[in-house]
This record gives C-alpha cells, structure tokens and sequence, in this order.
C-alpha cells in the first residue's frame, strides 16, 4: 500500500503489517510491482530504482539519459526480469535495467504518442495510442521479444550510444581509467596511466597501406597493442564501434576473399572482438564463401549475425561440420517464435531440401558417434521446421520417409531407455548385494562356514 509518503506492506489473511518504510519517495513517481521486485520510475530525474518487495531494500538504480527534457509523454511496462518497456512519445524501448542497456527500438511514425497500460511477461504490452492526424485514441497491443535474456543482447547496445550529442565527431581519442581506483587518488601513490588510442590517426594509417596486407596488419596490431590474431581481455579497450565499422570497410573494399588468402589477419581479429558492428554482419557469409577456413570462422564466432542469412546458409550446404555449426549457431543465438517466423518466409523447396539432407545424413553416416552428435542438434532445428510449416505442406513421398526417420528414432531413444534401467536394476541388484554379503560376514566372523567345491553364477545382460 502506497499513502502519503509511506509504502506498507500487509497481508491480507491475517490483516497485519508486515513492512513500512518512510524514505521512500513517492513525488513524481510510478510503481509497479513484477516478481517480488518494485519498480519506481522518476518521472523528473528520469530514472528506475529497483526494491525488493519483502525487504523495501534498494537492489538497483540506474537513469535513462536519453529521453529529451521536452518530451511530452514517458510511460513504462516491466515484460520480464530486469527488462523494461520504456515509451517516449512515439518510440518504444525494450531496456535492460540492470546492465543499462537498449535491446531493441522502434518508432511508430503514424502515432503522435503511446502510452503504456500494462505489459504481460515475454509476450506482449497492452497501450493507448493517438494518431497524428486524426488524434484517435485507440487500444492496441504490441508483440514483445525479449531475445535470449544474457549479456549478449546487450554487447554494442550501452545508453550512451543513443545519446545525441554535439561532439560525437571529437570523442576519436578516448580515455578508460582503471575501475579499482576510487574517486579520490593517494598523493603519495603514483596515477597509472589511462589506455588511449588516437583512433582517427590510426584509421588515416591503415587508409595509406590498405593495397599491403602485411603492412595493415603491423600498423593494426602496433597501434592497438594488440598480442594475439584473436581477442582478448587485454583488448578490452577497443571499444570504438565507428573506428571498427571503418576499418572493416577499409578491409572489404580493398581485399579479395576468393581462394588466394589475400586478406589481413586483422579480419580475422575482428571476427572475434564482441564489438563487431552489427551493420557489418550483412552479406559476411556469401563474400566469404569462397575461404572455407573465413567463412567458418565467421559463423562460429561473428556475433550478431542475421538469423535470414544463416537459415540460408544451412539450407543450401550439404556439409556435416558446417551444418553442426550453423545449427548450434541458430539454436543458441535465437528464440524459437523467431526462428519459425523466419522459416515461414522461406520457399519450400529449401525446406524440403533441409529435411530430406538431414534424414540422408542420419542413415548413410558410418561414424556412430558423429552421426548422434550432429543428429541431436539438427533433430531440435528440425522439430521446429515442421511446426513452421506442417506436416500437410509436405510431399507424400518425403513425409514417408520423415515419418519412417522419426519412428527410428523414437525406437532408439525406447531402446536406450530399457538398457539405462537395466543397468540401473543391475546395479543396485549387485550393490545391494555386496551389503548383504558384507554384513554376513561381519557377524559371523567366529563361526565356520562349509564352502562347496565351486559354484555357478548366472549373468543376464
């Protein structure tokens, strides 16, 4: 219960107050409650504080510095944990509060504002939008995705990076300070010096030397302080995503990549480094089709690739390793409704393609233990392509041959089922056994045993 300046909190059953606190600001402010934890928006400061319900304890605090001081209307829905709908005005932000980052925006051009009501838990938001022109007010629902909820949807997606600034073109030469000092610096203790790089002069560098490989590669790992052909902690400190989108043009527009690996070994770096501008990702696969050893490279390590572009790529290849990848790539990087929303949109011949190189594989493959390996992940891609498309959109020969793929290995998995509880029954059989045996002994250890002249012992397998 929120009154005055108090929050309370009672229960209901037995009508007793269980929590009060009185520090608690509530000017200006909007609550709402989501899984044990309070959100309290400031509608003036701009800013989110996180209590825990039970304790009225402040677990997180963090400001929104990019909405405008003129902004007419700032409304918010929690969808899941730590993750936030944010509205100003006309655009929408899915934020994730605790590592302060914008996961996804969108604006809606035909509305003069949306205001949020209510949002359900990784599925939707329930608002009020006024049209430009008209000013009709209507009710309207938004679809939520909220990825795959780790640190990796937030890479490259920091609130300072929708800061408008003046001075964007003057922040080339920035300056990180350690994180274990404090504000305050001993006199007597001497102030390490602060990483910097003179991005634009390093740009200009490689500019000059773009027709030598082996000359970009000196003047990119020197002027970095770069050790190794892939990242690392220590280059941590390259964190300018406009210096790392021009040098990949630099790169793509000066070297080939068809089979005579003319090309720097800073690609390589860059395919590596959590950074990698998602601008860059488009088209990585098809350019680098021709350098087998690029081109895996990039599915296993390239972050941020598009999900059209990699369903593409496993639909027309017919590589065992190459489609392991791409699958674990799919399965991992992405939610399973976005994964079907994009195999609808395929043609169907690439699909049934897809599913007749999967059963093939399963039933010409020697190798046992690759064929499960490769089987066991393909079979999670698989089941969500038949329920993108259904089992009716399919030719009657190749639902035959589907429908005899999955009888085996249902068969297989029944199969191993029974021999797990054998051998467990067996074991137990046997440990139980060996206790017996051993309490046996242990209490007639003065008493003399007749031993027969041999025994026989049965052993089911």
């Amino acid at each position: 219960m929120i009154s005055a300046s108090v929050i309370t909190i009672y229960d209901l059953k037995t009508n007793t107050e269980l929590r009060s606190r009185n520090n608690i600001s509530i000017e200006n402010a909007v609550f709402k409650l989501f899984k044990g934890k309070l959100y309290k928006y400031n509608k003036v400061t701009f800013s989110f504080e996180l209590y825990d319900i039970t304790t009225l304890n402040l677990l997180h605090s963090i400001s929104i510095p990019f909405i405008p001081k003129d902004v007419k209307s700032v409304t918010f829905a929690v969808v899941g944990e730590n993750r936030v709908v944010l509205t100003v005005d006309n655009v929408a932000y899915l934020l994730d509060l605790y590592l302060g980052s914008v996961i996804t925006t969108i604006t809606f051009k035909h509305l003069k504002w949306f205001k949020l009501l209510e949002g359900v838990e990784g599925s939707f938001v329930l608002g009020i939008s006024c049209t430009s022109n008209s000013g009709e007010l209507k009710l309207e629902i938004v679809n939520v995705e909220l990825g795959s909820c780790n640190l990796k949807d937030s890479l490259g997606k920091s609130f300072k990076n929708f800061v408008k600034t003046a001075n964007e073109d003057k922040l080339a030469t920035i300056s990180l300070k350690p994180l274990l000092l404090g504000d305050v610096i001993s006199e007597n203790k001497t102030k390490p010096n602060a990483v910097t790089f003179n991005y634009n002069d390093i740009l200009k560098k490689l500019k000059k030397n773009s027709s030598n490989k082996d000359a970009f590669d000196k003047i990119f790992f020197k002027e970095l302080n770069i050790e190794k052909e892939h990242y690392t902690e220590k280059d941590r400190f390259i964190i300018n995503e406009k210096f790392l989108a021009d040098v990949l043009d630099i790169i793509l527009e000066n070297f080939s990549f068809d089979d005579s690996n003319e090309y720097p070994k800073a690609l390589a770096f860059l395919l590596t480094h959590p950074l990698f501008p998602i601008i860059k990702t488009k088209g990585l696969l098809a350019k680098f089709k021709e350098q087998p050893t690029l081109y895996k490279q990039t599915i296993v390590t390239c972050p941020n690739l598009p999900l059209d572009e990699l369903l593409k790529e496993l639909f027309t290849i017919n590589n065992n390793e190459l489609s392991l990848d791409i699958s674990l790539r799919i399965l991992e990087d992405y939610t399973t409704d976005s994964i079907k929303g994009e195999l609808k949109k395929l043609p169907k011949v690439e699909i049934e393609n897809y599913i007749e190189f999967i059963i093939e594989n399963d039933s010409e493959s020697d190798n046992i233990e690759q064929t499960s390996e490769i089987s066991n992940s393909l079979f999670s891609l698989l089941s969500l392509v038949i329920d993108s498309v259904g089992l009716f959109a399919l030719e009657g020969r190749l639902l035959g041959n589907l429908t005899q793929f999955i009888t085996r290995k249902v068969k297989i998995a029944e199969t191993n089922a029974e021999l797990l509880y054998v051998i467990d029954t067996k074991t137990s059989e046997f440990t139980s056994s060996q206790h017996s045996h051993n309490n046996s002994n242990n209490s007639n250890t003065n008493r003399k045993k007749k031993l027969l002249a041999y025994t026989v012992e049965y052993l089911d397998l």
